[in-house]
């Protein structure tokens, strides 16, 4: 008997958790006490299910990773988290973007219609762009959805990085909306 030996590929469809199952991971990291250490930050990722990558405790993989590869992520500054990326969504084999386009425009007002409502009572301020909305909440910390076109990306900002880049926008030093476009 002949065994073909597997293969593994890269799927072809974007694929995104359901808004209940996002959800839970936005008020895991939002209702956690901040700051955060690299320590907490490792429980909270696996509180929620991610897996950390042994080689570099700062990167973690979801259920959405491809062959277990990290895929999402956390900075950090003298042992406390500055941001954390966190992986709500698989992109879809390059190319096929045009064919999911609806479906991940869908997900995206989905995530941030799901982040209106849980952050209602705490928003400080609310900033939409044309393929991100950010809520600012009353901890300091600031939330990102973003629909750069391939998939919805979600990360969270420490209340001392969220103060530096307001800081820094008020001066003009910084435009955070083409870089982080490219999330």
């Amino acid at each position: 008997m002949h065994v073909q030996p597997m293969t593994t590929q890269r799927p072809a469809r974007f694929e995104a958790y359901p808004t209940d199952r996002f959800v839970e991971i936005v008020e895991t990291w939002v209702n956690h006490p901040w700051p955060i250490t690299t320590e907490e930050a490792k429980e909270i990722y696996e509180s929620i299910g991610y897996r950390p990558y042994v080689p570099d405790p700062s990167l973690f993989a979801s259920d959405l990773s491809i062959d277990g590869e990290p895929d999402s992520y956390y900075t950090q500054s003298d042992g406390y988290i500055n941001t954390a990326n966190i992986t709500v969504t698989r992109r879809g084999e390059k190319g096929t973007e045009r064919h999911n386009a609806d479906k991940i425009e869908k997900i995206y007002k989905q995530y941030c219609n799901a982040i209106d409502t849980l952050v209602s009572k705490r928003l400080t301020r609310r900033h939409q762009q044309d393929s991100a909305t950010e809520w600012f909440i009353d901890n300091n910390v600031n939330i990102r959805v973003g629909n750069p076109g391939h998939r919805v990306t979600f990360s969270i900002s420490s209340p001392t990085m969220t103060q530096l880049r307001r800081e820094e926008q008020e001066m003009g030093l910084a435009s955070y909306d083409e870089i982080l476009e490219d999330d």
